[in-house]
């Protein structure tokens, strides 16, 4: 469920649900191990982003689909000129997201084939 912010109505405020999966967990890792080997900054600061991405993925998936159509629809009426790399970066995030979610509803034609031995009965 979502609900808008007090102090502007395209902003959606809703609960996201902690990250389920495992996808993030050798970023975080990768983050910890550079961190205690006080890598360089820049080094580490990749790192970190990689991560931040990762846990971003893994939390869109947890997002109910309205949640996430909404979102498109939001970003679209705007001007994608205000956009930075990053406002890019989570809009596709979220369509993929919606793809993978259209292409697991639609079934497999080569599994719904009949064989060529039906066929041929």
């Amino acid at each position: 469920m979502t609900t808008d912010a007090e102090h502007c109505p395209d902003v959606d405020v809703c609960p996201v649900p902690a990250v389920q999966d495992n996808g993030p967990q050798p970023f975080i890792d990768a983050v910890a191990r550079l961190a205690a080997a006080d890598a360089d900054p820049d080094v580490l600061r990749d790192a970190l982003d990689s991560a931040s991405w990762s846990v971003l993925s893994s939390s869109v998936r947890s997002l109910p689909t309205d949640l996430l159509r909404r979102h498109v629809a939001l970003v679209e009426r705007l001007p994608h000129t205000l956009f930075g790399p990053d406002d890019r970066t989570v809009v596709g995030t979220v369509r993929q997201e919606l793809t993978r979610r259209r292409a697991d509803r639609i079934p497999d034609a080569l599994s719904t084939r009949p064989s060529a031995a039906a066929m041929a009965s």
